[in-house]
């Protein structure tokens, strides 16, 4: 890329793409500031705010793949999208298993409309894990809660039984 006139077709024909591919995917997850074709592993994880490392691991647990010039790791278009669905799904909680599972059946959805229902279905699950946490949470506060309440009132018995 010799100017930067450049890069925002790039990034139009990204977001163009990912319309196009995952129409459930919000334009936020999808960084403008990659540059114009193939992506080297560097300019892929400063634009997804993550490590080296975690881009090696995303390879390892198969989510994306690089082609390699040289002794660099290069990322085409399809797993820059894969990238930006995964940060989705990892900002929403969701484990590298489950995102695995969601990418599988992302990869053999036939339609837009069939890959926004896997999303959705995804979320919604994902919604219901965390109203169950924030349960849980709320029991184990209102415990603590009770228990130095309790606490606090013996405190008090104990101090007006010395007075007696």
């Amino acid at each position: 890329m010799s100017d930067g006139s450049k890069r925002p077709f790039a990034a139009a024909n990204l977001v163009s793409e990912a319309r196009a591919k995952y129409r459930f995917l919000p334009e936020s997850a999808l960084p403008s500031n990659l540059p114009e074709g193939a992506v080297a592993i560097a300019d892929m994880a400063s634009a997804f705010n993550v490590t080296h490392r975690t881009l090696h691991f995303y390879e390892e647990k198969r989510l994306i793949s690089a082609d390699r010039h040289g002794l660099m790791r290069i990322y085409g278009t399809d797993d820059v999208l894969r990238m930006a669905v995964i940060t989705v799904c990892r900002e929403t909680g969701m484990s590298i298993a489950v995102i695995q599972e969601i990418m599988e059946k992302l990869d053999e959805a036939e339609t837009p409309d069939e890959a926004e229902a896997i999303f959705r279905t995804a979320l919604n699950h994902r919604k219901r894990e965390l109203i169950a946490e924030m349960s849980a949470l709320n029991r184990q506060m209102q415990k603590v809660t009770d228990l130095l309440d309790y606490d606090s009132a013996a405190e008090a018995l104990d101090t007006r039984g010395d007075d007696i």
